[in-house]
């Protein structure tokens, strides 16, 4: 099971639909706890959010959940839970209200905390409608962050909460169509994204969740906030090794805070100069960031 389900996660992008097929044949395999935690993972990303299929997806492992000659962890609970609050978000209700109840009092009943496990569903469910471009996604983003930081240190869901506000925020900045109103909820979640980045991360993390708060806060047009987010990136970054392209990246954006204020400094310049030696997705990488602060050259 674990060499499928390895190969499952390698192969699902380039052949969901053979994928799907290689998986829901493999539920006769599963023989052990962590082979349901696997298989339930894959089956919820690449059914319930790759392909679009929330409530299929959900019908399969309610089923799979029924039937289960193994013990049922509370990750899988999560992941049922998950995939009815997302189906019944995208308008197919009924029964799916009903699992949503009978998997969330099965979670009550799990010996981990309950509000941990539903806190990172509702964080992957708020990620996944930002990332669509449901800019409400981002209060949803907001109550988590909250929710999570009400929890002990510790708790089973603040890696899935500082990766969801991550890739949030990271997909909000990057959006042309973004409110006005939104813009200033983002530094809050970048922040936010920082502190439980600071609690399960490295720090490389901690500099990056730094790099985030430089985005989201010269989006919002809070070029002073941005710089001294790039004062500690730098800081950080300055203790490590191989970091720089991330230096860069910290110093492009600093300079995007650096022109807001009207300050005429060599950053750019610089910062141009280092790209220019990277090829192909790299330099792709930095050219459309820096398209996006300054404009075509």
């Amino acid at each position: 099971m674990k060499e499928l389900i390895q190969k499952a996660w390698r192969e699902h992008a380039d052949d969901p639909e053979g994928v799907r097929n290689q998986l829901f044949k493999a539920i006769r395999e599963i023989q052990t706890p962590e082979d349901l935690v696997d298989w339930s993972k894959i089956w919820t990303h690449l059914v319930g959010f790759e392909l679009g299929a929330p409530a299929d997806a959900l019908a399969v492992l309610s089923g799979v959940l029924t039937d289960a000659v193994v013990p049922v962890q509370a990750s899988t609970l999560c992941d049922a839970y998950l995939l009815s609050r997302l189906a019944t978000d995208d308008g197919r209700e009924g029964p799916n209200q009903e699992i949503s109840k009978w998997s969330l009092r099965l979670l009550m009943s799990a010996q981990d905390d309950f509000r941990a496990w539903t806190i990172k569903a509702e964080a992957l469910l708020a990620e996944h409608r930002v990332e669509a471009g449901d800019w409400t996604g981002l209060h949803g983003l907001a109550l988590v962050a909250q929710a999570a930081l009400t929890l002990p240190i510790g708790s089973v869901c603040e890696r899935s909460v500082a990766i969801c506000l991550n890739n949030g925020v990271s997909s909000a900045v990057e959006a042309e169509d973004l409110e006005p109103q939104y813009k200033a909820l983002l530094v809050e979640l970048a922040e936010s994204s920082r502190v439980f980045w600071q609690r399960v991360g490295t720090p490389l993390n901690d500099a990056r969740g730094a790099y985030l708060i430089q985005l989201a806060a010269n989006a919002a047009n809070e070029p002073a906030r941005a710089m001294r987010a790039a004062a500690e990136a730098q800081k950080i970054l300055a203790t490590l090794e191989d970091v720089d392209i991330d230096l860069v990246f910290v110093r492009l954006a600093l300079a995007d805070s650096e022109k807001r204020l009207g300050h005429n400094t060599t950053t750019l310049a610089e910062t141009d100069t280092v790209a220019a030696e990277w090829k192909d997705g790299l330099l792709d990488w930095y050219e459309n960031t820096r398209r996006r602060a300054f404009g075509e050259r």
